[in-house]
């Protein structure tokens, strides 16, 4: 995930299972990239913590 975030490479991927292993309950319930300086929201992971966090997305 560090090697990924260092070498802005756009074509990375990690795997749910993967990153929970990494950092467990504290991820973010989304999935997102940063395109532009700015994050794009591409997909919910759990809507429940969403709901929980009062997070409009």
């Amino acid at each position: 995930m560090q090697l990924g975030a260092e070498i802005h490479d756009s074509q990375i991927e990690i795997k749910k299972t993967l990153q929970y292993d990494v950092v467990g309950k504290l991820s973010a319930p989304i999935i997102f990239q940063i395109s532009d300086g700015k994050v794009i929201i591409t997909g919910i992971k759990d809507e429940a913590k969403i709901k929980k966090a009062i997070l409009d997305v």
